[in-house]
């Protein structure tokens, strides 16, 4: 998939799942790991931990989809 998207030129973003199952730093630790093997890939790859049990993440995910379609938050 990722190739794929290198391939297209699209912007890519990774969640890095069950980020529940790992403590804070094991999680950090392999969330730096993974962005830096990213980076070198291109800088159109971004990557974020993610739990759907505990909603981590959500509003991030959210926000970055939000931003590639350029939609803004309005009040209702």
């Amino acid at each position: 998939m990722l190739e794929w998207g290198l391939h297209i030129g699209v912007p890519m973003h990774v969640l890095l799942t069950k980020s529940d199952k790992l403590k804070k730093n094991p999680a950090k630790n392999q969330f730096f790991k993974v962005q830096q093997q990213l980076k070198q890939l291109s800088d159109n790859i971004t990557v974020q931990l993610f739990s759907s049990l505990k909603k981590e993440g959500l509003e991030q995910a959210w926000n970055t989809m939000d931003s590639w379609l350029e939609i803004e938050e309005t009040d209702a």
